[in-house]
């Protein structure tokens, strides 16, 4: 864990990423457990901030790639200003979707072939298979 000053306030703390969260810490701790850089080189509260906002403005004014016919991804910066990649968000939510419907696909098979209890119906075993393989669909899917 890298050990990360980021600003120092009026009072004489420093704010500080501590494994991706922003704590506040009495100067003395600052020093003691070896953060960088300097608590002497740190900006202000005030200075960082105003550097913040200045990135994200930046960040904002920056024209479109050529390809994307002028419009900007939806995605947007994470907390240390860079881009945040959507597929990482879509490969989380297709890993848990794939084995939920693979799940209630052979639920609803087996309540349809009369292995479980529920309602015998022949249109379920038809729902279950193509349920069943939509969640093998997707989590093929996510494992690419």
């Amino acid at each position: 864990m890298a050990k990360t000053g980021l600003f120092r306030t009026a009072e004489g703390s420093a704010q500080v990423d501590y494994d991706g969260i922003d704590i506040p810490i009495p100067r003395s701790k600052y020093e003691e457990e070896g953060y960088t850089p300097d608590f002497d080189k740190l900006p202000l509260e005030a200075d960082y901030c105003a550097a913040q906002e200045e990135a994200r403005k930046r960040e904002a004014q920056k024209p479109a790639h050529p390809d994307s016919g002028g419009v900007r991804p939806m995605h947007g910066l994470n907390r240390h200003g860079l881009d945040e990649p959507p597929a990482a968000f879509m490969k989380i939510v297709l890993v848990a979707a794939g084995p939920l419907f693979i799940a209630l696909g052979l639920l609803w098979f087996g309540q349809a072939a009369g292995l479980l209890s529920g309602p015998h119906n022949a249109v379920l075993i038809d729902v279950g298979t193509s349920v069943a393989a939509l969640g093998i669909g997707l989590g093929w899917f996510a494992s690419r």
